[in-house]
Formats: structure tokens, sequence, C-alpha cells
């Protein structure tokens, strides 16, 4: 009859060890935290009584130090976690832990001060507290409310791409690799933030996700959006003029000239007819502002959006007024 011993692996016994040590740890310093303020207590409780504080109310006057230590050092914890600054909680920590050390070398002896002064002090602490607590209270409000907002934001945002998302899915099914996604998404150029944020996404979904230079395949952290034409050249913030690029391949067309094909589609073609559109169109709105019309009437008679003759008007540089 043969038995068989089962080997415990080192790491095992290691981290079953460091277990009951952080443990056992963890409860001296809970037992060592109790008696300190179990001893703090009794002599701040017998300062209070003998400095003018009826018996009836000297066991809350301790707690306004030894107690707001630990609700400002939870606060601390909070901040922490959170990834706030802490600077206040722990200002009041540091505070209240030399008015306690203070107030307990103070029962035994006086250091001098008048007894008067004393019952002030210790009648000051209680209104201090209140409103320094107060104000930390009111801190953590204004983060956790401007927290919850950013969530709401967040989420959305993210809901309004994910409906995009599946648009432009819908489209691409129905209209093969390309399909016109300035009018799509119905409008010409990134205004905000958040249309850009959205914009560059919707390029990269058009793009199937790919460098259009190496072809290489991106995630949505991974990828940039690329203006073929820089903006400082006059390049517009148009879909025909945005292609998805890895992060090596965008740094290197910034030293040599990109050149982007799309499948069954001349993109520098597409590209310089739209440029030459636009130019059409500039002309255009040159000639009629001098009648009177307003940018939504300019804007129905050459038939595109307000923010494209907004834009117009901008590059025709002082030639339109109004």
């Amino acid at each position: 009859m043969s038995t068989t011993q089962q080997i415990i692996p080192q790491d095992t016994k290691n981290d079953k060890l460091l277990s009951r040590l952080a443990a056992l740890a963890g409860w001296l310093v809970g037992a060592l935290a109790v008696l300190a303020f179990v001893l703090s207590y009794a002599s701040l409780r017998h300062l209070a009584e003998a400095n003018g504080t009826g018996w009836t109310l000297s066991w809350v006057w301790p707690l306004l130090l030894d107690f707001a230590m630990v609700v400002f050092s939870l606060a601390i914890l909070r901040g922490n976690l959170r990834g706030e600054r802490t600077w206040y909680p722990w200002t009041l920590t540091v505070i209240y832990a030399g008015l306690a050390t203070v107030a307990n070398v103070l029962d035994v002896m006086t250091l001098g001060l008048p007894p008067a002064v004393i019952a002030a002090a210790v009648k000051a602490i209680a209104p201090l507290t209140l409103v320094l607590a107060f104000e930390l209270l009111m801190q953590m409000v204004r983060a956790e409310v401007k927290r919850s907002a950013l969530i709401v934001r967040t989420a959305d945002l993210r809901a309004e791409q994910d409906a995009l998302t599946a648009r432009i899915d819908a489209a691409k099914r129905s209209s093969g690799h390309w399909f016109d996604l300035e009018a799509f998404i119905g409008v010409d150029t990134a205004k905000t933030s958040r249309e850009w944020l959205i914009l560059r996404d919707l390029i990269w979904q058009r793009d199937n996700k790919l460098c259009r230079k190496c072809h290489k395949d991106l995630t949505d952290d991974t990828f940039h959006c690329h203006h073929i034409i820089p903006e400082s050249r006059g390049g517009t913030g148009e879909p025909i003029n945005l292609v998805t690029l890895c992060p090596e391949c965008h740094a290197k067309v910034h030293d040599v000239p990109l050149q982007v094909s799309f499948r069954d589609n001349n993109f520098e073609a597409a590209n310089e007819a739209r440029q030459i559109e636009m130019a059409d169109r500039r002309e255009k709105v040159l000639e009629l502002i001098y009648n009177g019309l307003s940018t939504r009437d300019l804007a129905a008679e050459l038939g595109v959006s307000p923010a494209t003759i907004r834009r117009d008007r901008q590059a025709l540089n002082g030639q339109v007024r109004g």
C-alpha cells in the first residue's frame, strides 16, 4: 500500500504566510488606534470639563478633535481612490493632529497660558470644526457632481457613436465599399471637438479600419486621422480630405507626399475635383452676396450648408463683408 504526499509549491506557502502577516498587522494597527483613541478621549474630556463644558456634553468635545482626524483621513483615502487632489483633507488632518496633541498636553500642564485663554480655545473648537468640515463636504459633493456629469457625457457620446456605427455599417452593406460619407453624416467639416471625435471615427470605419498607406489593421486607440492637403495650405476638414493612417505612416507622410487610392475610386482626382468645385462655389458666393442674400439664403441657393457658406466667406479674406 503506497501513500501519495501532496507537494505544496513554495510560492503558495509564501502567499499564505504573507496574507496571515498582513491580517495580523491590520488587527494590531486597529488595536493600537483604539487604545490611542481611548487615552486621548479621556484626557480631552477632562480638559473640556475643567474649562466650562458640562459633564452632559463633555463627551462630545473630544470627538471634534480625535474623530475628526479619522473622518479627514477617510476623505484622503477617497480622494486618492478617485484620483483627486487631497491637499485640503491633508491640511485638516495635520491641523487637528496638532490641536489634539496640544490639548492633551494642556490637560496636565497649562504651558503658562491663562485659564481664560484655554477655556476660550476649548469653546472655539466647535464652530471651527463645523466650518472646516462643511467645506470638505462641499468639495466632495462638487467632485461627485462633476464626475457624474462626465460619466453621462461620455455615455451619450458613446451611444451616439454606436448609433452612427450601426448606420454606417448598413450603408456599406447597401452601397458597397465606398459611399458619400459627407452626405451621410450631414456635415462637411468638424466645427467642435465632439464632432471631430465622431468624424475621425467615421473616417476610420470608412477606411475599413486599415492604414491607407501600409494596410495594417488599426484599433480605435491606435489610428490617426490625417489631412491629405494640410490645413496650413488651405486643406479642409471635409471627409474627402481625411484619411486613416497608422502612427508610423503618419509620421512619414509629413516628409513624403501621401499617395492614396481607394478601391473603385481615384481619391486624388476626386479631391482635385472637389477643390475646383469649391473655388467655383466661392466665386458664386462673391457674386451673390452683393444682392443682399443672407448666409441661409446663399446656402439654399447653392445647395450647401450654412456652415459651408460661413467658411467660404472667411476664405474670401475680406472680399466679402457682413
